[in-house]
């Protein structure tokens, strides 16, 4: 496979983070080409060093327009025209375990646009943060982010393309789908990557949202999930991979539980969200009882 994968990243602080130069370790065993893009920054010696010892490329851009941002801006400076398979993926979630058998189902080309997990939550899609392209979706995608430019509201990228991408390539005629079966809670559309996902990696299912481990939702965020019966407490997700993720090039979790202190929520904040959603669930029960 002659690939070119761009990794987008956002972070505060100069150093890569563990959690990520795993993720493009493993990632540089599968790709032709790896450029790692991120938010200009002045990056330290020992971030940058890494990135030259692996045969990393780096990009630095205005941050705006999200990963769909990045990633156009990566495709002005990296034309993908001569690989036969394009890598568009972010850092929104952690590698807990090799790619082998992913880039084993991308390499049988049964699909020119996938990612690992679909949804139809707002409209039929792939969930945005692995995304592979093979032959003629590359230069359709091309022709796609173009059309509508550098969206600067979430909203507005979400619709556009997360959604708004697989309607356009399906409209193409292009083969659509997911390397990963869509979980069926019996809860109707949900997102599998939030919902299913302790069900998810006992099945090999190789990453895992970093907000789950980071504790790091919105306070609606938080409130949706918890409506859903999804658990938000990292420890729970650190233990469950710990007992489940046996192999041996498993995401060492003694480094993951380092970045997890260095960048979660702060603990002032989930507990503020976690007393006001106890007081809209104690005041929504007595209303009830009206």
């Amino acid at each position: 496979m002659n690939s070119l994968c761009l990794f987008s990243s956002y972070f505060e602080s100069g150093e890569i983070p563990y959690y990520i130069r795993f993720y493009l370790l493993e990632l540089k065993k599968h790709c032709t080409k790896l450029v790692f893009i991120t938010n200009e920054k002045v990056l330290p010696d020992t971030s940058r060093l890494f990135l030259q010892d692996h045969g990393i490329d780096c990009l630095l851009v205005l941050n705006e327009g999200y990963d769909f941002g990045m990633w156009s801006k990566g495709l002005d400076e990296y034309p993908p025209g001569t690989y036969d398979t394009l890598l568009l993926i972010n850092d929104s979630c952690i590698l807990l375990r090799n790619l082998d058998a992913v880039f084993e189902q991308i390499g049988r080309r049964e699909f020119d646009y996938c990612g690992l997990l679909d949804s139809k939550e707002l409209s039929y899609h792939i969930q945005s943060y692995f995304l592979a392209f093979s032959g003629p979706a590359i230069p359709v995608l091309q022709t796609y982010l173009k059309s509508q430019g550098i969206q600067l509201g979430m909203k507005e990228v979400v619709y556009r393309y997360e959604v708004g991408l697989a309607k356009y390539l399906i409209g193409q005629g292009l083969r659509v789908g997911a390397l990963y079966p869509r979980f069926d809670s019996g809860k109707g559309d949900v997102n599998a990557a939030y919902v299913g996902i302790t069900e998810l990696i006992a099945a090999g299912f190789p990453l895992i949202k970093k907000k789950l481990l980071f504790d790091s939702f919105s306070l609606a965020e938080r409130k949706n999930l918890l409506r859903k019966h999804v658990k938000t407490g990292y420890r729970y997700y650190l233990k469950f991979i710990a007992q489940t993720v046996r192999v041996p090039d498993a995401v060492d979790l003694s480094l993951l539980k380092e970045d997890q202190k260095r960048y979660s929520s702060p603990k002032s904040r989930k507990f503020l969200d976690s007393l006001f959603i106890f007081a809209y669930g104690v005041l929504r029960a007595l209303a009830g009882r009206k």
